[in-house]
């Protein structure tokens, strides 16, 4: 079931896309293979969602697939928590979800980079036919009902488990931080693959890992080890050789602070959301989830009155330059955490690893098939290739230990 969500983000892709042979004749793939990739991608999304084409003049006429999104999603999460007991866990079973979770992600970044491409020619490069922060608010949105949808589902609503629903003005304003710095990555998300290619996203996302090992270091006064060291510099030489290559080709550009920021902003947040949601354990995850969202909702609706405000007035006009891939990747987006973390329960930590550090490589490959203008070199190969390397040297060494942790029989 869960893989039905993977298909109808492909299916969206089709719609969308117009995908083109984008590699000339004679570089890392052929015409032909392109071609072929396209002719599939039609064919699949004229048989699953033929009956829902969409025209971009009317934003709304496609909006039915974000509720059918979040419906899937809801079966399958109630189905695969009924059937996973029966499953017969391995490492063929681990490998199987590994692929899909970094198939999921991969698809949403290209999807976000396509709708770019995408966007009509009186915008400026790297611009889309939507305002991102009504996508973020879209999503939030989503994020909201399931999370409510599953609350009650698990019974955390009920008179029996009061105590895990209670959320204190503590609980709120330590949510509150990491709410207002996740909601400026979601943007920044959009605007980063806007405004760069593919090859240069893929490798400096990683660049997490650099502002997370930087986080725990200064601010916990952690020692990272000296094969977590090292990894970093394998992951910073990958990035060098990624910057070389596009200034060799007369690409060089500081868009990619762009991707480094939300890097910092990802990394911070995440460290502060870890922090605020163990502070109250006794909280269902559920609802500190809906209290997450709904001050993401609160923030991203601020910024939107800074940044666009004439979107809030009117339905056409919020959603103006939604399409049928924008309403599918709304949706697919709101599921990406609930379901990742659900098919990730069902490997180890070297599968997680792999499956994390696969990301940046497989989507710098794949993504020149569906977006145009966007071209494989051995650069970005090598790059993309260093960086996962140094990221899986880093990533194999465990949860980081603080100080504290480890004295903490000395004591």
């Amino acid at each position: 079931m869960q893989a039905m969500l993977f298909l109808v983000l492909f299916a969206g892709i089709g719609d969308a896309t117009k995908l083109q042979p984008n590699l000339r004749a004679g570089e890392s793939l052929n015409a032909d293979t392109s071609q072929t990739v396209q002719l599939t991608f039609s064919h699949l999304h004229g048989m699953v969602f033929k009956a829902l084409d969409a025209t971009q003049s009317d934003p709304l006429a496609s909006a039915a697939r974000l509720p059918m999104v979040l419906l899937m999603a809801l079966a399958a999460f109630f189905v695969g928590g009924k059937v996973a007991p029966y499953i017969p866990v391995g490492k063929p079973f681990g490998l199987a979800m590994c692929a899909v979770y970094v198939a999921f992600s991969v698809s949403i970044d290209v999807s976000i980079k396509m709708l770019a491409t995408d966007a009509p020619a009186e915008k400026k490069e790297g611009d889309y036919a939507f305002n991102p922060i009504c996508m973020v608010l879209v999503t939030e949105v989503s994020k909201l009902i399931i999370s409510a949808v599953l609350a009650v589902s698990s019974g955390s609503g009920s008179s029996e488990n009061s105590e895990a629903r209670k959320v204190s003005a503590a609980d709120v304003a330590y949510l509150a931080i990491p709410a207002a710095i996740f909601t400026v990555n979601n943007v920044l998300v959009f605007k980063a693959l806007g405004a760069n290619e593919t090859s240069v996203f893929g490798v400096f996302r990683d660049t997490m890992i650099l502002w997370t090992a930087a986080i725990w270091k200064l601010v916990f006064r952690t020692d990272l080890g000296n094969i977590r060291m090292a990894a970093i510099m394998v992951i910073f030489a990958g990035l060098v050789v990624n910057q070389f290559a596009h200034q060799t080709a007369g690409k060089i550009s500081l868009a990619f602070l762009i991707v480094i920021a939300m890097t910092l902003c990802n990394a911070s947040g995440s460290v502060a959301n870890e922090f605020a949601l163990k502070r109250s354990k006794g909280l269902d995850i559920n609802i500190q989830n809906a209290v997450l969202y709904t001050l993401c909702i609160a923030f991203s609706l601020a910024l939107l009155l800074i940044d666009d405000p004439s979107r809030l007035t009117g339905l056409r006009t919020f959603f103006g330059g939604f399409n049928s891939l924008s309403w599918t990747l709304a949706g697919v987006q709101a599921c990406a955490g609930l379901m990742v973390s659900r098919l990730l329960k069902y490997t180890d930590s070297v599968m997680k690893t792999s499956a994390t550090c696969l990301r940046g490589p497989v989507f710098v490959a794949m993504a020149p098939f569906f977006v145009a203008g966007q071209h494989l070199n051995a650069g970005s190969i090598v790059s993309a290739l260093l960086v996962a390397a140094g990221c899986f040297g880093y990533l194999s060494q465990g949860p980081i230990q603080t100080a504290q942790t480890d004295n903490k029989d000395v004591k």
